[in-house]
């Protein structure tokens, strides 16, 4: 089997995670960063969070792309043609379509390949929100099965 290319576009926990399940099987991550400021903002967590970036990340490469501009579009682009196999985008709904990133032309110039999106609150009401996790835990009944009914 030839080596499988992930290019992760992500930041904090959904899209790293989905990236590091990949690098922990032997598989090449990208991970695309923004320039400057640090890239992931995972970076830049402090107290009981400043391990996520090293815990999520590890076994991958980094690259700083910069996405809004054409040149950096056309870095990205030329990475996906070049061999990639899965992209996994973990942006703001619609964020990658807006950069004229999005699956139609990723499959364009990669016919091949595998368009994972993260959002956090999949379709439905929310779809077009944001989200990181302490939102969810608003919107989200608990289920505890191993209790007795009080």
């Amino acid at each position: 089997m030839s080596l499988v290319r992930v290019i992760e576009i992500g930041h904090i926990v959904a899209g790293p995670t989905a990236g590091l399940i990949f690098s922990d099987l032997g598989f090449e991550v990208i991970k695309v960063e923004r320039p400057g400021r640090g890239g992931d903002i995972a970076r830049e967590l402090e107290g009981s969070s400043a391990g996520t970036f090293p815990f999520f990340n590890r076994n991958k490469r980094s690259v700083e792309i910069d996405l809004r501009q054409a040149s950096g579009r056309d870095e990205f682009l030329e990475l996906v043609r070049g061999g990639s196999d899965v992209v996994i985008d973990n942006l703001g709904p619609g964020a990658m379509d807006a950069l004229g990133l999005g699956y139609r032309k990723l499959r364009e110039v990669n016919p091949r390949i595998i368009y994972l999106s993260i959002k956090g609150y999949g379709s439905g009401p929310y779809e077009a929100r944001k989200s990181l996790d302490f939102p969810h835990r608003g919107t989200q009944r608990p289920r505890v099965h191993d209790r007795p009914e009080r």
